[in-house]
């Protein structure tokens, strides 16, 4: 039997470490949003709000142009070369990270001319600095992941989830602050992580070649999941602005929050892509094509039982989960957490497919279907939310969710058949 448990163990391998790691960013990022809304007004909180969504698409970016191409990539180079490799993908990173803070900066101080009291002063600065901050450290998690280093990636983000949680608590109970102060404190936390990391980094070493040739090939990896990223995200969210805009704002605070009663769920997905790409592609490049499919379907198998039985049970006290999570204001809009449980099983089945998309470095599919879902999500939208408000809105991301399924399988399919 013991035996039985340590082989049961040693086949999960680094994923227990990947799952806690994100269980606890993934807390701590719900305990951040709920001490900035105690402590600000609507206001400054809708603010904040507006920082947090810039600063995830900039981590979608970051994760399309360097993060993943580093963790498929990173893996397959013989060990004499990683210093290399690591040096180059490092400066690539420094530069994304240059050219981010200028964007941001410009972007906010441009948008503060064109709507005035948008944002207050020193918004614009603060929410450049939190992005390449939380770029760095982004950067050094993925390193330590590529190079299969759990513990690593656990102990960095105590540092960083664990001194933002405290401080901002302080700040509520003692002083106060608003959306600038967040920010940077969350900058500061970050960057506190990111010295902490780099001690624990191994030998980077720079070579003019080497830089050129991983930007190239990084670029051949993520030239089309970067415009992949902007269109998925524009996509993923025109549908629930439109249903705010025809239904009122009330629509988009009761998706929002049956969305938010199956996020457990997020945290295995997450969790299996710091994982899944490393270890995939060490079996790709060992086991081929057999020893990938195998792998991938495990993996399917695992995610998809946690799915299920996430979905069966916020199912099963839908109205009971919303009446003491959000109020009895939340209760009528409990049928949407059934369609929410679907939506992600539909979901589920593109992430081991878009996971071996990305080990095999074939990645042009993800474009198409975010081309394809931007289209339907434009020509669509408006007429699902009004002729059948918020059923119709549930079917407009169920539908998006079958296209990108529908794009991403067949490629995938085909070439691990060859």
């Amino acid at each position: 039997m013991i035996a039985r448990i340590s082989k049961f163990r040693r086949s999960l391998g680094d994923i227990p470490w990947a799952l806690t790691d994100q269980a606890l960013v993934s807390a701590v990022n719900f305990l951040t949003t709920i001490l900035v809304a105690r402590m600000v007004q609507i206001e400054e909180f809708g603010r904040f709000s507006i920082a947090w969504m810039i600063i995830l698409l900039s981590k979608d970016l970051q994760n399309a142009f360097i993060n993943s191409p580093m963790m498929s990539i990173g893996p397959k180079q013989r060990a004499k070369y990683l210093p290399l490799y690591y040096g180059s993908a490092l400066v690539q990173q420094l530069a994304f990270a240059a050219a981010s803070f200028l964007f941001v900066f410009a972007g906010c101080e441009i948008a503060s001319v064109i709507i005035p009291h948008l944002f207050v002063p020193g918004f614009s600065l603060a929410l450049a600095a939190a992005v390449v901050a939380d770029q760095m450290q982004d950067f050094i998690r993925r390193y330590f992941y590529a190079n299969e280093r759990p513990v690593a990636v656990l102990v960095n983000d105590i540092v960083n989830c664990c001194s933002r949680l405290i401080v901002l608590f302080l700040l509520f109970r003692y002083s106060p602050t608003d959306s600038v102060g967040t920010l940077w404190v969350m900058c500061g936390c970050a960057l506190m992580a990111v010295a902490a990391g780099a001690f624990s980094v191994g030998s980077l070493k720079l070579d003019r070649d080497w830089i050129a040739a991983t930007a190239q090939r990084h670029w051949g990896f993520s030239k089309w999941t970067t415009g992949n990223s902007i269109l998925r995200w524009l996509s993923s969210n025109l549908i629930i602005l439109m249903a705010g805009s025809v239904l009122g704002p009330q629509a988009i605070g009761a998706i929002r929050a049956s969305i938010n009663v199956l996020a457990p769920r997020n945290v295995l997905i997450l969790g299996l892509t710091n994982v899944v790409l490393v270890k995939g592609s060490r079996k790709y490049q060992t086991e081929g094509a057999p020893g990938l499919r195998h792998y991938l379907a495990k993996v399917t198998g695992l995610g998809l039982g946690f799915d299920v039985c996430v979905a069966i049970l916020a199912s099963s006290f839908a109205d009971e989960i919303m009446f003491y999570l959000y109020g009895p204001d939340f209760v009528p809009y409990s049928f949407l957490i059934y369609w929410i449980a679907c939506i992600n099983i539909i979901h589920f089945f593109s992430f081991p497919v878009g996971m071996g998309l990305q080990i095999i470095e074939h990645t042009r599919p993800f474009f198409l279907s975010a081309i394809i879902e931007a289209a339907f999500g434009v020509l669509a939208s408006y007429f699902l939310v009004k002729w059948f408000a918020l059923p119709g809105t549930m079917s407009g991301l169920a539908v998006a969710n079958v296209i990108l399924l529908c794009c991403l399988a067949p490629p995938l399919i085909r070439r691990l058949r060859r």
